[in-house]
């Protein structure tokens, strides 16, 4: 996982010194994406050496770094690999790097192979500037101060004479002169001479020319390009292959490759007399947008400029080819300017002088630009023929009517922009006419992505767009598209943009803001397709139109809710208003619909509690009634299941305390006052359950709303009713009424009614509050209220002395049965409560008896007939074998095959008994009960 041995490979050695200094950027590698990364280098002899520093985004530590060194081969190309570890993070090791240096020295880029994945790569870019070497320094100086080009020995005015030879003619010398500018070894020169005029044969005229070129110096040689017309016969061809100058600097002669023209000797005539600029053309002038190139144009207040371009303008400034030309004014006229190349400062890549194969930049191969005022724009065109020349705007014979294809109209760059180009920023981007904000006003493209970064970022940064669709990630910025935040940024509404506008706004962030600056912020479709796509930009502006008028709504709902009175009708109309909003949901922003159902929440709430307050009071100062009780406690239902605060619902319930206490307390004293009168009887615990019968409306009240009182005031009627509950004489009393119960229907049923008639509940059933007694006593009523519903009968005629009778015998086998019901009851329960989920064959079973009973249970086995047959003594004492019958019935044929299980055989019983202290013992089938 990551770092590093790097190959940088590039054109030329003399790029080799340009490594030194500090590289930023970022890598991937492996599962590592974009980490960020820092390479120190510093030349050392014949090599490099550095350290190479990373973050470590999935390691403890913060980051690695480890030395590095490489040598230098024949071609230029330079190979980095690991030394010694500075700090290493657990889990990472080094591993190769292979890239180039760009060849504007700014950038370097490659591959990362010892990854062993794909896409791993690494970029970085120049923190620190490199040394200077030839013409850098220069190529490093702000626009806005352009260099004037260097000198030289054959800088300045030089006069002589050229030698032509017509057809059949004497060779004939004419006056010639030149003026030459020299920055280092290139020229820029402009030539006056006459020759003879050919248009009228016989006749011994001459026509001046003039003409501009641009030369090289190699030592005491001189060359100079083929020239270009400015003035004269246009076809004139111009030339000069080798000239030399003496070693006294002061005589230039050589040959020339001209019409009839062969030699050319010039001496020094003086110092350069520079031409000036036009005082309206002085400063700074910007273009961008033909064929991705960026262009400057900084103009001296004498007599040069420099001339900056980059390409392509899609890609960060640092990856761009670039091009830095000194210019000097040769020749003026009242229409235009002609500018020579006097020196090149920098050219990298497509600017190559060479070139780049069949590709080239026309900046690169223009010898001269002429420049012209077209109304506040400054018009440059590169010169490449003589054709140029004469057909560009301002020419004064011969002017074509057509555009030339190569024109530029350059803007004056004003103070603000010159400090942004000065600082390494591009032009801003001409955008359609009519767009004019924050985005018009920007000084420059990088300023203009970060307005556009701006104006998005609020819409969009809560909110990953890239993981919603279109339809949802529009609805969330559609705010971003209102006049409040688009008006401002663009000078006009969204739904007034015609296409041009749109579209312009889209290249420049599509090929500039995303590409060139790596704005990833605007990368996605619902930012984008807006201002591309028709239907989409159609889309947008009904969406605000539809949003304009909910906005409206809600405007006019949320001031209408916030004026209605405080009273019960308002309820009503907050409830409409709030089904209306509904629909019109869909057309807000997240957020308003959010304030809006807070705004309605909080009137609702600020009614609610006065309406409640009202209400109150009226009961409070009603008559302390079990009727003024009952609607107190409903109020304070209504309370409860309000959407008012929880700390407002508790302030009301305060308030209406005292009224319900005042209410309840006589009850309750009165109540004690029974309870403490009641005798020591069963008729006395008959009146304890009359009493609470008589509080359980006032104790249910009191209970949900305020604190329950069992422990405060009636706690002496719970420590009567306990004393009762506790006397065995009682319990007795008890006994003899359940056993003597008379069933009318289900004999559980009638017993239970008549237990409750003396005892809770909580009593008679299994829980910490159930007492044995009563229990036992429910039971043995139950079992003897079956006893007298079904056909029961004593069949044996004699009887041994001691022998369990048939009513012992009922009472055994129907406690077996009980046990049964219950067993099936617990089933029941666990089937419904789900218990089965986890244990199959429970399952199967829960599926037979649901089954029967429609999913609710209820399955129960009762006995329907009795009949003791005969008993006989068996060895032991108090032991007897007995022949009993029984049948039974239920709702399920399931269980009743199950029941017989309870027996050792179907029909006729055959059972042991045995006596003990406390009754009797049934044995069958080996189990015992009791």
């Amino acid at each position: 996982m990551l770092v590093a041995a790097c190959t940088f490979g590039f054109a030329g050695s003399a790029l080799a010194a340009d490594l030194a200094g500090t590289w930023q950027g970022n890598y991937s590698c492996g599962a590592n994406r974009n980490i960020a990364f820092t390479l120190d280098l510093q030349r050392s002899d014949t090599k490099f050496e550095g350290i190479f520093r990373f973050a470590a985004p999935e390691a403890r530590d913060k980051g690695g770094a480890y030395k590095v060194s490489g040598s230098i081969d024949a071609k230029g190309g330079f190979t980095f690999v690991p030394r010694d570890w500075i700090e290493r993070p657990s889990g990472y090791t080094a591993v190769g790097l292979v890239g180039r240096l760009r060849d504007n020295g700014l950038m370097i880029e490659g591959t990362m192979p010892g990854c062993g994945g794909i896409g791993d790569n690494f970029t970085a870019t120049r923190n620190t500037p490199a040394a200077p070497s030839g013409n850098a320094a220069a190529a490093n100086t702000p626009v806005t101060k352009p260099q004037p080009p260097s000198g030289g020995k054959l800088q300045g005015q030089w006069r002589g004479t050229i030698t032509c030879t017509a057809k059949r003619r004497e060779p004939e010398t004419h006056d010639a002169q030149a003026d030459i500018v020299q920055d280092g070894d290139q020229l820029a020169a402009i030539f006056r001479f006459k020759t003879l005029n050919k248009a009228r044969p016989g006749v011994a005229e001459t026509a001046e020319q003039i003409v501009v070129t641009t030369g090289h110096a190699d030592g005491s040689q001189v060359k100079f390009d083929a020239g270009l017309v400015v003035e004269g016969n246009p076809r004139f061809s111009f030339k000069i292959d080798d000239a030399l100058l003496d070693p006294s600097g002061k005589q230039l002669a050589g040959n020339v490759t001209a019409s009839d023209c062969q030699q050319i000797k010039l001496e020094r005539h003086g110092e350069s007399k520079p031409i000036a600029f036009n005082a309206n053309v002085a400063g700074v002038w910007t273009y961008a947008g033909r064929s991705h190139t960026d262009l400057t144009m900084s103009f001296s207040n004498d007599d040069f400029a420099e001339l900056f371009a980059s390409m392509p303008d899609d890609q960060p400034p640092a990856a761009r080819d670039r091009l830095r030309r000194v210019l000097v004014p040769l020749y003026v006229n009242d229409h235009r300017t002609i500018l020579m190349v006097a020196g090149t400062r920098e050219a990298t890549g497509i600017f190559r002088p060479e070139g780049s194969g069949p590709q080239y930049n026309v900046l690169s191969r223009a010898r001269a630009f002429i420049i012209s005022t077209v109304g506040d724009n400054l018009s440059l065109v590169p010169v490449l023929s003589t054709r140029d020349i004469w057909e560009a705007p301002g020419g004064d014979a011969r002017t074509s009517l057509r555009k030339p294809p190569n024109e530029m109209l350059l803007t004056r760059a004003d103070p603000t922009l010159q400090k942004q180009l000065d600082a390494g920023r591009t032009p801003p981007v001409k955008l359609a006419d009519g767009i004019g904000g924050l985005l018009a006003a920007a000084p420059s493209r990088q300023d203009q992505c970060t307005v556009l970064r701006n104006w998005i970022a609020p819409f969009a940064a809560s909110t990953d767009l890239n993981r919603m669709s279109l339809d949802a990630g529009t609805r969330v910025i559609m705010d971003a598209f209102a006049n409040k935040a688009f008006v401002p940024v663009f000078g006009l509404p969204f739904a007034d943009m015609q296409e041009a506008q749109r579209r312009s706004i889209w290249e420049l962030m599509q090929t500039h803001c995303i590409r060139a600056m790596k704005i990833q912020a605007l990368n996605n479709l619902v930012i984008t397709n807006p201002f591309l796509n028709e239907r989409h930009f159609v889309d947008i502006a009904s969406l605000l139109s539809n949003r304009a008028e909910a906005d409206k709504w809600f405007d006019e709902m949320v001031q209408t809710v916030g004026q209605l009175p405080l009273e019960r009708p308002a309820l009503e109309r907050i409830a409409a208003i709030g089904k209306e909003a509904v629909s019109r949901y869909n057309d807000v922003a997240p957020a308003r619909k959010a304030a809006f159902e807070d705004s309605l929440k909080t009137k609702t709430n600020q009614v609610l509690e006065s309406v409640f307050n009202q209400d109150l009071k009226s009961l409070i100062a009603a008559d302390d009634s079990l009727a003024t009780l009952s609607k107190l406690s409903d109020l304070l239902g209504t309370i409860e299941k309000s959407s008012l605060p929880q700390e407002r619902r508790q302030v009301l319930v305060q308030q209406a305390a005292p009224k319900a206490n005042a209410i309840a307390q006589p009850l309750y004293v009165r109540a004690v006052a029974q309870a403490e009168a009641a005798p020591q009887s069963l008729d006395g615990l008959a009146a304890i359950r009359r009493i609470w019968a008589e509080l359980a409306p006032v104790s249910r009240m009191m209970a949900a709303h305020f604190t329950p009182d069992r422990d405060g005031s009636l706690r002496a009627v719970s420590a009567r009713e306990r004393t009762l509950l506790d006397d065995t004489a009682i319990q007795q009393a008890f006994r003899t009424a359940m056993l003597a119960v008379k069933p009318a229907g289900d004999p559980e049923t009638s017993v239970r009614n008549e237990a409750l008639k003396y005892v809770d509940a909580r009593t008679i059933d299994d829980g910490p509050g159930a007492i044995g007694a009563y229990q036992t006593a429910v039971n043995d009523g139950v079992a003897r209220a079956e006893m007298r519903l079904i056909d029961f009968s004593e069949g044996s005629a004699l009887a041994e002395p001691g022998e369990p009778t048939a009513e012992d015998i009922f009472l055994l086998v129907n406690q077996r049965l009980t046990k049964a019901n219950q067993a099936i009851r617990d089933l029941e329960r666990q089937c419904l409560s789900g218990g089965y989920r986890n244990d199959p064959v429970l399952g199967i079973e829960c599926l037979q008896i649901l089954a029967l009973t429609g999913g609710k249970g209820g399955m129960r086995v009762r006995l329907t007939a009795f009949k003791k047959i005969s008993c006989a003594k068996d060895a032991g004492q108090g032991r007897y074998r007995c022949l009993f019958s029984v049948s039974h019935t239920s709702n399920s044929p399931a269980i009743t095959g199950r029941m017989g299980q309870l027996f050792s055989a179907p029909g006729v019983q055959d059972s042991l008994f045995i006596r003990n202290t406390d009754g009797w013992t049934m044995v069958s089938g080996g189990r015992g009960s009791r």
